[in-house]
């Protein structure tokens, strides 16, 4: 039976375990193909590195209430003032991103040969990595 997501595998590119797969992929490729390119050529780990904004605005799971000094007993006539503390104003922070790719070297010079990817869920969807993904692949096709 065919996939139902062609060209990705939801279990695999799962944000929660795609890095250790893309990282692991990309050093146990090049491990392998180091000693077919040794003398003339060495095989090298690159890595992309780019910040991401958080795609969505956060919400507290938890908020902590206090609760106001207790008025006078009924019958003391006084009228309740409400005091709020200043609201607590978050920044989520940009996320930092990493890809790593190998890239075939001459080992005198250190001339890059080939470049090889390993697709990742940021390479496929529109945004920053996709982008720089593009980019890197258009320098390198006008070098050729």
């Amino acid at each position: 039976m065919p996939s139902p997501f062609p060209g990705m595998d939801p279990y695999l590119e799962d944000p929660a375990r795609w890095p250790g797969a893309h990282h692991s992929l990309i050093t146990y490729a090049r491990d392998a193909m180091q000693p077919a390119v040794r003398p003339r050529y060495n095989a090298l780990i690159g890595e992309r590195i780019y910040l991401v904004e958080p795609s969505q605005s956060m919400y507290p799971d938890l908020v902590f209430v206090r609760r106001p000094e207790p008025l006078e007993p009924w019958g003391g006539g006084g009228v309740a003032v409400a005091e709020f503390d200043a609201p607590v104003l978050l920044e989520i922070p940009s996320q930092e991103t990493r890809e790593a790719f190998i890239e075939i070297v001459y080992t005198d010079s250190g001339e890059v040969v080939t470049v090889i990817e390993v697709l990742s869920p940021s390479n496929k969807a529109p945004g920053e990595g996709r982008d720089l993904y593009l980019r890197k692949q258009r320098q390198l096709l006008s070098r050729a």
